[in-house]
C-alpha cells in the first residue's frame, strides 16, 4: 500500500498530466493539457464538491457546485463573463443569462406558488477589457450604461407583466387575476395616461393628462355603460349614460352642465342651460303622439310653448311672470287664436266658432265658462 498526500501523472517528457491531491478538508484532481496549463479540476468535500474547466490562458469557462443545501452551475464566454448560471436550492431555483459584455439579460427565479421571469436590454454597454470576477457581473445600471427591462410574474391566482426603462418607470403593466385584469399606459417619466380594467361583469377604460386627471373615461356594465370626456383641467366636457332603456347625453362649459338629451323606447327630449345662471333655457321633448318645444328666459322663466299631436297643435306665449298671453291652436282641422289678460281672463279670440267681444274689465266674459271647457290644456298655467 502506498500512502501520499499527493500523486501525479507525466507523460514519457515528465510533464504533468493529471494530479491527484488531498488535505484535511477533502481532496481534488486536476487534468493539464501538453502545455502544462490546467484546464479542469474536480473538488470533493465534506460538505459538497465542484467541477471546474478552464482555457488555455487559465480564464474559467465551466463552473459546477453542489453543496447540501443545492448547487451551482456556471458556463462561461472565452473572454471570462458568465453567459448562463443556474441555481438551485430549498428556495426552488433559478437561472441568469447574460450578454457578451457580462451584462444580466435574463432572469428566471421563484416566488410563492409561482415565478418571475426577467429580460434586459443594455444600452451604451462597452466590453471591459478585464473579464470577470468569479462572481461575474450583476447586471444594473454602471458606467455609462442603462437597462431597461421586461417582468413577468405569475402565481397560482394572480400574474402581471411590466415593461421598465432604463429610469425604473414602469411604462406598461398588465395584471391579471381570476376576476378580471388590468393594463396600464405610462409615459417614459412615469405618469399613467391609460388604463383598462375587466372584470366578470364590465370594464372600463381610463386616459389621464399629465397632471393625472381623468380626461376621458369609458365604463361598460353588464346592459349599461357611460363615457365621459374632460378638458384639460379635469373638468367635465361631454357624459354618454346608456342603460336598458335609456340613453342620457350631457355636455358641460366651464364645468357647468349646458345640454343635456335623454331618449327612451317611448320619446326623448333635449334642454338647453345657460352657462352662468344653470337655469334652463331651452326644452325639446316627444313622444310616440307627439312633442313640445319650451323657450325660457336666463332666469328659468317660459316665454313660450310649442306642443304637436297627431290631430293638431298649439303654440302658447308667456309674460314674464309666467302668465298665459296668447294662445294658437289647431284642433282636427279648425284653429283659432285667443289672447288673455295678466289675470288670465280672455281678453280676444279670433276663430273657432263665433267671435269673441273682448270682455270688459268690470265684468266676466260671456263666453268665458265655455271657451274654458273647450280648451282646458290652453287655459292652465305652464307647471314651473
Amino acid at each position: 500500500m502506498i500512502e501520499a498526500r499527493e500523486l501525479r501523472i507525466v507523460d514519457a517528457e515528465g510533464r504533468t498530466t493529471i494530479s491527484l491531491e488531498s488535505d484535511e478538508y477533502g481532496g481534488r484532481v486536476r487534468v493539464y493539457s501538453v502545455t502544462g496549463a490546467e484546464v479542469a479540476s474536480i473538488e470533493v468535500t465534506e460538505n459538497g464538491g465542484a467541477v471546474y474547466t478552464f482555457g488555455e490562458d487559465h480564464v474559467l469557462r465551466t463552473f459546477m457546485g453542489a453543496v447540501n443545501e443545492g448547487g451551482l452551475i456556471d458556463a462561461r464566454t472565452p473572454a471570462g463573463y458568465s453567459g448562463a448560471r443556474l441555481f438551485s436550492g430549498g428556495f426552488g431555483g433559478a437561472l441568469f443569462t447574460f450578454d457578451f459584455s457580462g451584462e444580466l439579460s435574463t432572469a428566471v427565479t421563484p416566488q410563492d406558488n409561482g415565478g418571475m421571469i426577467e429580460v434586459y436590454q443594455v444600452s451604451n454597454a462597452t466590453v471591459d477589457s478585464e473579464p470577470a470576477t468569479d462572481s461575474g457581473a450583476d447586471g444594473g445600471e454602471d458606467g455609462g450604461k442603462s437597462v431597461s427591462r421586461v417582468v413577468l410574474g405569475f402565481s397560482q391566482d394572480y400574474g402581471y407583466l411590466q415593461i421598465v426603462n432604463a429610469d425604473d418607470f414602469i411604462l406598461t403593466e398588465v395584471t391579471a387575476t381570476e376576476h378580471g385584469g388590468v393594463v396600464t399606459a405610462r409615459s417614459h417619466e412615469g405618469y399613467e395616461f391609460t388604463r383598462l380594467g375587466c372584470v366578470e361583469d364590465g370594464g372600463q377604460v381610463v386616459t389621464f393628462n399629465r397632471n393625472g386627471d381623468a380626461v376621458a373615461s369609458l365604463l361598460v356594465h353588464n346592459d349599461s355603460g357611460a363615457l365621459q370626456v374632460r378638458d384639460a383641467t379635469g373638468l367635465p366636457g361631454i357624459e354618454l349614460l346608456t342603460e336598458s332603456e335609456t340613453g342620457i347625453i350631457r355636455t358641460f362649459k366651464n364645468g357647468e352642465m349646458s345640454t343635456i338629451s335623454t331618449s327612451t323606447d317611448h320619446g326623448g327630449a333635449f334642454m338647453v342651460f345657460d352657462a352662468e345662471t344653470g337655469k334652463r333655457v331651452a326644452v325639446f321633448g316627444a313622444v310616440e303622439t307627439g312633442g313640445s318645444i319650451e323657450a325660457l328666459t336666463i332666469d328659468g322663466a317660459l316665454v313660450s310653448r310649442l306642443m304637436a299631436a297627431r290631430e293638431g297643435g298649439a303654440l302658447l306665449i308667456y309674460d314674464n311672470e309666467r302668465q298665459l298671453r296668447g294662445a294658437f291652436v289647431i284642433n282636427s282641422g279648425d284653429g283659432y287664436v285667443e289672447t288673455y289678460r295678466s289675470d288670465d281672463r280672455l281678453s280676444g279670440q279670433l276663430g273657432g266658432g263665433s267671435a269673441a267681444e273682448p270682455e270688459a274689465d268690470d265684468g266676466p266674459h260671456n263666453g268665458e265658462a265655455q271657451q274654458e271647457e273647450s280648451i282646458p290644456a290652453v287655459r292652465q298655467r305652464p307647471p314651473y
